[in-house]
């Protein structure tokens, strides 16, 4: 039996490959280079950390070029409430993975899915300890 986590990060893969896909057919294809070098990482807003990994890297990016939003900064819902903000009803958040490699003698690691959302679709967001 497969553990529900396997099932939504596979279903996450095919939604990002099926959207490279449709980019292609579409031709939106341009030379590529990393939309988070030069100061523009996707960027927790609450707790200030980058975002690691290049499959959320990519997954951020896209969504961020898709929508047109100004910022890259990401949180969830309830990190929005903690800064006395809320996501504007009716917005649409992006997945991301959250996950640790294997451990100390091969151990296998772990991976959640997280629902984030840019800024832009937030209102107000007042900054608090991190």
């Amino acid at each position: 039996m497969r553990r529900k986590c396997s099932a939504d990060f596979t279903a996450l893969c095919r939604t990002v490959t099926k959207g490279i896909v449709e980019d292609l057919k579409r031709g939106r294809v341009r030379r590529w280079s990393p939309p988070w070098q030069g100061g523009e990482h996707p960027t927790n807003a609450r707790t200030h950390r980058m975002y690691i990994g290049e499959i959320n890297n990519l997954i951020l990016a896209c969504a961020r070029s898709d929508a047109g939003y100004k910022t890259n900064l990401w949180l969830t819902a309830r990190q929005a409430e903690s800064m006395s903000g809320k996501v504007r009803s009716g917005e649409r958040s992006t997945t991301i993975i959250f996950g640790r490699s294997g451990g100390v003698g091969g151990a296998p690691g772990f991976g959640m899915l997280h629902r984030v959302f840019n800024v832009d679709q937030c209102v107000g967001l007042r900054p608090g300890p991190a």
